[in-house]
């Protein structure tokens, strides 16, 4: 099911730009260029989808390019429609490949080098989206993947307000303790784009021991269910021994033991519940402090 909400491609991008950024891995340089700065370039979309596209997209064309080369991201106005673009000058396809690029399960990859569905998933989503994917490309020259949607007016959802920057940190340092790599840092990635300053640790008794070497926390995200000794709870329990501490909102994917006293974010979790859900706690937090 997709939440579509009214984008300004613009500060979409703004917001988005360093976690594209990071999938590349400093192997590849990428270059986003907006068109029409005086004019907002507005689609209707499922914002986390959106994200999940580009960056599917973004890694396809990092694959096929060859180290120090670069990504161009175009968005511009095309025909009464807004493309957005995905440029590489890679090894390229043909015309044949080409033809079947968005068929489920073909690839150009190896075994075990890809499922041949990602395509297929993007070109399922600007279905949904009402929209097109387009795919042109040549051995040898690259290629250019665009996704093209209606170009919305900004009273399309007036219900709904233009999708941005997420709700804005002001540099507050936050401790994530979270022991599986890739959502530690898919929420670091978040939490980073968002405004926070982010220190990890594996498990709770590192964090513990962070937090007891007086490294300077404003608040703690943490795992409920860790490998080592304490859980998330008994860190929690642990940390307000030694200082006050706003409410700890729990990561976990067993609904069958939520502990009912703490924020909770059943995985998978979307990255705008996550945020929404700091920044509530934060703000909760400031306003008892001065109200102490």
């Amino acid at each position: 099911m997709l939440q579509p909400t009214l984008i300004d491609l613009e500060a979409f991008f703004t917001a988005n730009n360093s976690i594209f950024r990071r999938t590349l891995n400093g192997l590849v340089q990428l270059e986003t260029r907006i068109s029409d700065h005086d004019v907002p370039l507005l689609i209707t979309a499922d914002a986390g989808q959106l994200v999940s596209a580009l960056l599917n997209l973004i890694l396809n064309a990092r694959e096929a390019s060859k180290e120090g080369s670069s990504i161009r991201v175009s968005v511009r106005r095309e025909a009464g429609k807004v493309a957005i673009v995905i440029r590489d000058y890679g090894l390229g396809m043909s015309p044949e490949e080409v033809k079947h690029a968005v068929e489920p399960f073909y690839t150009t990859k190896g075994l075990a080098e890809g499922s041949g569905l990602g395509l297929a998933m993007v070109d399922g989503f600007m279905n949904q989206s009402g929209g097109e994917l387009r795919v042109d490309s040549r051995p040898g020259v690259g290629a250019a993947v665009s996704l093209l949607f209606q170009l919305a007016a900004s009273e399309a959802l007036p219900d709904c307000h233009i999708v941005g920057r997420a709700v804005a940190g002001a540099g507050q340092t936050i401790l994530l303790v979270e022991d599986d790599v890739q959502i530690r840092d898919v929420v670091e990635m978040a939490l980073e784009n968002a405004g926070y300053k982010v220190s990890l640790t594996a498990n709770g008794d590192e964090a513990l021991a962070k937090i007891k070497s007086a490294s300077h926390v404003d608040f703690l995200i943490s795992d409920l269910m860790m490998p080592w000794r304490l859980s998330g709870e008994q860190l929690i329990a642990a940390v307000r021994t030694l200082k006050p501490t706003p409410p700890v909102p729990l990561m976990t994917g067993y609904a069958a033991h939520v502990p009912g006293q703490h924020p909770i974010l059943i995985k998978p979790f979307k990255l705008k519940d996550l945020l929404s859900t700091v920044a509530r706690l934060l703000k909760e937090s400031d306003i008892q402090s001065a109200q102490a």
